[in-house]
């Protein structure tokens, strides 16, 4: 009888244990600032923000707040400005501390942070510290702040994962004074982060780096994921001293005016990175001389005398319209041979490009589409080419095949397959030649649709008779390649 008395006891939580809701508004609710629920708020509590305009910066030092603006669980990427909860302190939006683990932020617009106060968020839209873990940034749109969001936090191996996800961060381009963090970026990591995910996010017009990790000085970042983020008409990323890295499922456009800005920066200290299923290109230039195209897809440097990169796997990107598109920097930027394959590297003044002399780190470049089936270099520059110490052989190559030889008129059909499972040495390689890639079909004769689109490394369309009888050349053309086939039609009886 105690025991089950005790079990009945602990069921029974006091009320005062138990999580609120605290409402900000400028009448009729709790309080009316969003500082002040935080600090009548107790771990565990959640904080309701109605659209209104919020001039102040919110710091927040206790665990396990959620703070939910009136666009909570609303995707932010294309979001229109009407009904907001703005955030606006000059000082920046939000500032998590060293005790504010499992943050949730979710639903405001966070701008007009100048960096001009004396606070330490020094104009930066959020702030998490060194040491905290959970953070969760959602739905915001963040925007005309010095810097987007700078995300450092637990560097050990936090148990709990650290979300940036489904937010809008755009032109966050104000001055910094000296001293300060650079400005002109989305996302900042200078002082380490661990299990951290960037996801799902809209990036636009920063005039320094869309995502910058890093610098010398600072630890290690360990388990960072950075997928399916739209960064288009940015400036790129720039990536140094991770360990465990996912690049995966970004689209990049390069700016009209490049500069010498890359899609994909990583200098120095990278280890064990896999950079896949991305699509960046670059700005094709109408005539250009070749020092007016400077900025690269992916690039391997070293610029601080870091540690080597290593263990790094670029497969299945579509990789078009840079100066390299894939390139090792200098000697002492990667050490071992680093993986590149499967790829589609297309329209690029030069498609892989290694500045390391040692033979012993070549770039492992097979099975890669260049943009014709001759291979690198060849055929009057129809395909990419590489520099040395690039393996390139042997290569994907384009096929297409028809389902039948021949059809009857009148509407018969059938099936027209271009793939790339196929390459130079014959051999059908596992493959993960980018999804989604358009290859363009036509016929002389019938009808055939005019679109295919891959998946696993295959296009697929439709040959459909009419009541002409003849023989159909059926094409179907990928970037400077043309395969065709004949499909005879044949009068039915």
């Amino acid at each position: 009888m105690l025991t089950f008395a005790a079990l009945i006891a602990a069921l029974i939580v006091p009320a005062s244990a138990q999580a609120e809701r605290l409402t900000v508004c400028g009448s009729g609710c709790n309080q009316r600032t969003i500082s002040a629920a935080v600090a009548a708020a107790s771990p565990g509590d959640s904080i309701e923000v109605r659209a209104g305009n919020f001039p102040e910066s919110v710091t927040i030092d206790k665990p396990r707040l959620e703070l939910r603006g009136a666009k909570g669980g609303t995707d932010a990427r294309g979001r229109r400005n009407v009904g907001e909860t703005v955030v606006s302190g000059a000082d920046g939006g939000f500032l998590l501390g060293p005790d504010a683990d499992d943050v949730t932020i979710d639903g405001f617009r966070i701008s007009g942070g100048t960096g001009s106060g004396t606070g330490t968020a020094k104009g930066t839209g959020i702030v998490t510290n060194p040491g905290v873990a959970g953070t969760r940034i959602l739905n915001n749109v963040i925007t005309s702040n010095v810097r987007g969001i700078r995300l450092n936090g637990d560097t050990s191996g936090a148990p709990t994962q650290t979300l940036v996800s489904r937010n809008q961060i755009a032109r966050n381009n104000r001055s910094a004074p000296a001293g300060q963090p650079p400005s002109g970026v989305g996302i900042l990591s200078d002082l380490g982060i661990s299990n951290a995910e960037i996801s799902e996010n809209r990036f636009t017009e920063h005039r320094r780096n869309t995502i910058v990790f890093g610098n010398r000085d600072a630890p290690v970042s360990q388990g960072v994921d950075i997928l399916a983020n739209d960064l288009s008409g940015e400036s790129g990323m720039d990536l140094r001293r991770i360990r465990s890295l996912s690049i995966v499922g970004n689209e990049s456009l390069a700016p009209a005016k490049t500069g010498n800005r890359n899609a994909i920066a990583l200098d120095g200290n990278i280890d064990g990175a896999t950079i896949r299923d991305n699509k960046l290109a670059g700005r094709a230039q109408k005539n250009p001389p070749e020092r007016e195209l400077r900025n690269n897809g992916i690039v391997i440097s070293n610029t601080g005398a870091d540690t080597a990169s290593a263990q790094i796997q670029i497969i299945g990107n579509t990789i078009t319209d840079h100066r390299r598109g894939v390139s090792i920097a200098s000697a002492g930027a990667y050490r071992g041979q680093l993986k590149v394959e499967f790829n589609r590297i297309v329209r690029n003044q030069r498609g892989v490009h290694n500045s390391d002399p040692d033979a012993s780190e070549l770039i492992d470049a097979d099975n890669n589409w260049w943009g014709c089936n001759q291979g690198p270099g060849s055929n009057l520059g129809r395909c990419d080419g590489t520099s040395e110490n690039v393996n390139f052989d042997p290569w994907l190559v384009l096929r297409l095949r028809a389902g039948e030889s021949s059809i009857d008129t009148g509407g018969d059909s059938t099936q027209m397959t271009a793939s790339l499972l196929t390459n130079s040495a014959g051999d059908t390689p596992v493959t993960f030649f980018p999804d989604n890639t358009r290859i363009d079909f036509e016929t002389t004769r019938g009808k055939v649709g005019g679109r295919g689109r891959t998946a696993d490394a295959v296009a697929r369309s439709q040959l459909s008779s009419t009541s002409k009888a003849g023989a159909a050349r059926v094409s179907a053309t990928l970037d400077n390649e043309t395969k065709r086939v004949k499909v005879d039609i044949e009068k039915g009886s």
